[in-house]
């Protein structure tokens, strides 16, 4: 309870990213979910844009995105499976409480 932004800082870096709002998350998605903003010409992709074009396909079950306001996205991957359902799982909760 009371889990409300999710923030991150990048290795020997000192600046540090605003956290972001999980208030304002409108999804989480999966590397093999469907992108609904993909579909031109009876095709369709999967993911975000960001996570097909930084992602090698064979990390595709381990990756998963948080998807904010302007198609900004926080693109995580972790080390299994197991793991990512896991993470997709608890902030597909996370962000419905913070939105409640």
């Amino acid at each position: 309870p009371g889990f409300k932004t999710i923030g991150w800082k990048e290795a020997g870096k000192n600046h540090k990213q605003q956290p972001l709002s999980l208030s304002q998350c409108s999804g989480v998605r999966r590397a093999t979910d469907e992108d609904p903003d993909s579909k031109k010409g009876g095709h369709s992709y999967c993911g975000t844009e960001i996570l097909r074009n930084s992602m090698h396909a064979q990390y595709k079950n381990k990756a998963f995105s948080l998807i904010f306001p302007g198609k900004r996205t926080l693109d995580i991957q972790v080390e299994t499976e197991a793991l990512c359902n896991t993470y997709v799982r608890c902030f597909e909760l996370l962000v419905k409480e913070a939105q409640h």
